[in-house]
């Protein structure tokens, strides 16, 4: 929109104003009608940008490549121009990026019946490792490495049958989902802490990556995210992990603080996020030399309205604001919380502008009032309004 346009004119010349922090993180376009998004983001005082490297693509085929796959130079691959820039564009901004690697090759993929190339596993998770170290040698700035997103949801990671809510004893079938992505953080934790890797005593790996339900919820999958031991024959063994990755979408509809009772159903969002943190580090190995296992809170965002395709819960109305004011309540909230514990290192928002319901829903809508349908792809949880403006939620984003 031209409003966005014209702001990212005005941060370009302004002089800095935000409040640079280290764990303000952002998941967002590399472009905003046709300009670089960066100038936005250094004036959000953004620390981290997160991105997602589709395998699928850079490696695509119906055979596996030929050659060192390990080499970002293998003419098997085709790396994106875009991340190429946002890379360059972060680095000329001071603002890290994360990379999360995701989506596998038909030639990799565990079943070619998977519903989508995300939501595959690789048959072997040495595939994933070679190529996180072609993405390393390829971004050799980049330290931070995500690998996966939303693991314990069944469509993105095909494989394991679901678990109740209620479970904390998985069965075989579904132990195998856990299992599974162990083996493949494992594998890609010792491709990029490689001793032959230039870098890799900077790297950072996150994994687990998981959202706050699920077709197994977190506390179940982090119960059996473990490796066999090959001695015992038993799954005891914790994958090698710097941080656990967690979207803390504040889906039980409470404020982002940290609250002592628990979130129904087995949930864990932000207000959980000190249960969580007690059992990823019962439950998994920490770092050698570190006392704790940080949590890089992956993604948040808080819809203003609920005409909103992806997620089922908004900011409620209060009888002195509306609801884009409560928005920047919640905002400041979740930033009190995570600037005041160093056992967090990072919190990323998803969704830059507001994304309007389609036409045709709207006329649907209108048409049959009492079978309303909801747009997928709409969503009003950006900091800039679908007209390009932006919300109050900008400057607490700003502030946080």
């Amino acid at each position: 929109m031209l409003l966005i346009a014209a702001a990212l004119s005005a941060v370009a010349v302004a002089p800095a104003e935000a409040k640079f922090n280290t764990k303000k993180s952002i998941w967002g376009p590399v472009t905003v009608d046709g300009q670089s998004a960066f100038p936005i983001y250094k004036d959000l005082g953004v620390g981290i940008y997160s991105i997602a490297l589709d395998w699928s693509k850079v490696a695509s085929g119906t055979t596996k490549p030929s050659g060192d796959l390990t080499d970002p130079n293998n003419p098997a691959y085709t790396w994106p121009d875009s991340l190429t820039d946002a890379v360059s564009a972060a680095t000329t901004a001071g603002i890290k990026v994360n990379i999360e690697i995701t989506k596998v090759p038909l030639w990799a993929r565990s079943s070619r019946y998977c519903a989508t190339n995300r939501g595959c596993q690789p048959t072997d998770p040495a595939d994933y490792a070679r190529f996180a170290t072609a993405a390393a040698k390829r971004y050799p700035v980049v330290h931070l490495w995500m690998v996966w997103g939303e693991p314990n949801r069944q469509a993105n990671f095909f494989g394991y049958q679901k678990a109740d809510w209620r479970a904390s004893t998985l069965t075989d079938a579904q132990a195998q989902g856990p299992r599974a992505y162990a083996r493949l953080l494992d594998a890609a934790y010792g491709a990029l802490h490689a001793p032959s890797l230039p870098g890799s005593s900077q790297n950072q790996v996150i994994g687990g990556n998981t959202e706050p339900a699920g077709d197994i919820m977190p506390g179940a999958w982090i119960k059996y995210m473990k490796l066999k031991d090959t001695k015992t024959g038993k799954y005891t063994k914790a994958p090698r992990i710097d941080m656990y990755g967690h979207n803390v979408f504040p889906m039980s509809q409470r404020k982002p603080v940290l609250n002592p009772i628990p979130s129904s159903h087995n949930l864990i969002d932000f207000s959980d996020l000190q249960r969580l943190h007690t059992l990823v580090d019962t439950q998994l190995a920490k770092p050698a030399g570190k006392s704790t296992i940080k949590l890089f809170l992956s993604e948040i965002c808080i819809p203003t309205g609920p005409n909103d395709g992806e997620f089922q819960y908004w900011v409620q109305a209060d009888p002195a604001k509306d609801r884009v004011d409560n928005q920047v309540s919640w905002i400041n909230s979740a930033f009190a919380a995570v600037n005041a514990n160093s056992w967090i290192h990072s919190m990323g928002w998803i969704h830059l502008k507001d994304v309007p319901q389609s036409k045709y829903v709207t006329d649907y809508n209108k048409a049959h009032p009492t079978k309303k349908i909801v747009d997928p792809y709409a969503t009003q949880s950006g900091l800039f309004f679908a007209d390009g403006t932006k919300k109050p939620g900008y400057t607490a984003f700003q502030n946080g």
